[in-house]
């Protein structure tokens, strides 16, 4: 079993050669991570068996097309299968539920969750979280702070204004929205 890592909207094709008379079927199957998923067909169209090659080419993956890639080559004489495992690295979604907590009119603990999907860093670093904030009346934030916490206090800021908070989640793949 190989593993292919690759970027989100990177390409490549996986080539697996063979050798066997009488001709065989071949078929290739995918299967994603997610828990009790089922094989099906792959979102890629392989290029069926020509001279002994059986290809499969992936262009501009997206995470969702994670998982077990499964060519199964047989005939009346016997098969085989081969499967390739793909990682894809994405950046990660934003980061969930957003909230402000110890209002103190000057000051407020702002806080949230990890994103859903964290971006699989190769590397295990965590994740890096970069805080905006703007006056409700503005339209453009200032960065506050960035932080690998899931929460971040906010100071010096005017009582009685309102204010909008922003958090995204970046990893070495790119940046989520806020």
């Amino acid at each position: 079993e190989d593993t292919i890592i690759l970027k989100a909207g990177a390409s490549t094709v996986v080539e697996v050669p063979f050798v066997a008379s009488p001709k065989p079927s071949i078929k290739w199957t995918w299967k994603s991570p997610v828990e009790g998923a089922q094989e099906t067909s792959p979102r890629f169209k392989p290029d069926i068996a020509v001279a002994g090659l059986t290809s499969l080419p992936m262009n501009k993956v997206k995470r969702e097309d994670a998982g077990d890639y499964t060519v199964v080559i047989a005939n009346e004489l016997g098969e085989v299968s081969v499967t390739v495992h793909l990682i894809v690295l994405d950046k990660p979604s934003p980061p969930r539920n957003p909230h402000v907590t110890d209002n103190m009119g000057d000051r407020v603990v702002f806080h949230w969750e990890e994103p859903e999907f964290t971006g699989l860093e190769p590397s295990g670093a965590p994740l890096e979280y970069v805080v905006e904030m703007r006056e409700a009346t503005q339209r453009v934030g200032k960065p506050v702070t960035k932080t690998t916490e899931l929460s971040t206090p906010v100071e010096a800021l005017t009582v009685d204004k309102s204010y909008i908070f922003a958090v995204a989640a970046k990893n070495s793949v790119g940046q989520s929205d806020f």
